[in-house]
């Protein structure tokens, strides 16, 4: 499993830097654009801290690493609001079932 997290985790880390570009993850790091782009590599002779190794790192943690505007919750807690919500989707079969207008 911790394998597995570490490859997803490695994905969405990728993507970032694809959206966010070498040259501002540099900045942000203090480093140049040719470090960011050597710390992309499993195995860095360059640099100390690569990005699969922290990917691993924190799959090892018991961590994922999702966009921010994401919002996690626990199994419990979304097994909850998916059975509510599927029960109620069951129930309202029509948007008129929505309306509590008194009729005229």
């Amino acid at each position: 499993m911790p394998h597995e997290r570490a490859r997803k985790n490695l994905q969405i880390i990728f993507r970032g830097l694809d959206a966010l570009g070498l040259e501002q993850a540099g900045k942000t790091l203090g480093v140049s654009t040719g470090t960011v782009s050597k710390m992309k590599a499993e195995d860095s002779k360059e640099t100390k801290t690569t990005f699969p190794k922290f990917a691993a790192l924190m799959a090892a943690m018991g961590y994922k690493i999702v966009p921010e505007t994401w919002q996690c919750v626990d199994p419990e807690t979304f097994q909850m609001l998916y059975t509510g919500h599927k029960k109620y989707t069951e129930l309202v079969k029509s948007p008129e079932q929505l309306l509590f207008e008194d009729p005229e």
